[in-house]
């Protein structure tokens, strides 16, 4: 095996463990669309993600991922605010 065959290996094992996570974060989106509907609440919170952003990027040990990780974050927070409202819709 190649040194390139190892290196898509071993990211193919991370793929599995994101998806997996993010599979956990949506349901757990999911459920936060439930609440924030029978409390009357908005879905978009600027805070809140700004909140996450926040964190994310002062826990990260190489700091030059910054906007990386941040787009990747802006992506998820999109993700779940198209889940939630759907989520949401489905319960009028």
């Amino acid at each position: 095996m190649s040194q390139l065959e190892q290196l898509r290996d071993e990211i193919n094992l991370l793929d599995q463990k994101i998806l997996k996570l993010l599979e956990e974060r949506f349901q757990l989106s999911s459920d936060v669309a439930d609440y924030k509907h029978s409390h009357h609440l908005p879905i978009y919170q600027a805070n809140r993600e700004e909140e996450i952003l926040e964190k994310v990027t002062q826990q990260l040990h190489n700091k030059a991922l910054s906007p990386a990780v941040e787009e990747v974050w802006l992506s998820i927070f999109s993700a779940s605010r198209k889940l939630q409202e759907h989520r949401q819709k489905e319960q009028l």
